[in-house]
């Protein structure tokens, strides 16, 4: 009877060893920090810029060009939340589906933030996503204003990968989460609610180096 009761008990205890084993492996979790060099203030150079509504999949504001600035974090190890930021951006000579002028306006009274969130060393890219975006357009009879979830506050958010060797920060049409609010005219070519994408390529300058390092 002794035994038969050792006996359990060592299976059980082997049993539970291995659970646990199994849950400390699933548990695991791999952090990333990151380093950048030299960060500090960075100018942003534009080429074309793309605003599409994804939901229509047909209406589309096209900029020729755009320019900016924001700052970037320096130093090794550290988070890749809030790496950065962009506190200016301008687009400039901006049309829409039927050739019309449009002004559209980066809203940044709170700066835009910039987040690492991977990296390709075999590349020197690093994804990031850019939050707190808000922007507004215009042009005659027509206006609206690019957001996230909510029309109130800035809180959309689009997706990005900076590559060391070019300094390029491509903006990914995929990956955004914008919406279309206070649509005011318009004449139905845009409707409030309706999802769009941004697409464009920043070079920055100074050209940074960001790379990431995984942390077992």
């Amino acid at each position: 009877m002794r035994k038969r009761i050792s006996r359990i008990l060592f299976t059980g205890g082997v049993a539970a060893l291995v659970v646990g084993l199994a849950v400390t492996s699933s548990s695991a979790i791999t952090l990333v920090t990151w380093n950048v060099a030299p960060g500090g203030t960075i100018t942003l150079a534009g080429g074309k810029a793309t605003f599409k509504d994804s939901t229509t999949g047909f209406a589309t504001l096209r900029c020729q060009s755009s320019s900016g600035g924001g700052s970037l974090k320096t130093g090794h190890d550290l988070s890749g939340k809030d790496l950065g930021s962009i506190k200016t951006l301008t687009f400039m000579t901006c049309t829409g589906p039927t050739g019309t002028a449009y002004t559209i306006t980066a809203s940044l009274s709170i700066p835009w933030t910039v987040s690492a969130t991977a990296y390709d060393s075999a590349k020197g890219v690093t994804t990031m996503l850019i939050g707190g975006f808000r922007a507004t357009f215009s042009s005659t009879g027509c206006s609206g204003t690019l957001n996230g979830t909510s029309a109130a506050t800035g809180n959309g958010v689009v997706k990005a990968r900076y590559t060391n060797t070019t300094g390029d920060l491509q903006v990914l049409a995929g990956g955004a989460t914008l919406k279309l609010s206070h649509v005011t005219g318009c004449g139905g070519l845009f409707l409030a609610g309706d999802a769009f994408t941004f697409a464009t390529t920043f070079t920055g300058s100074p050209v940074q180096t960001i790379t990431g390092t995984k942390v077992p």
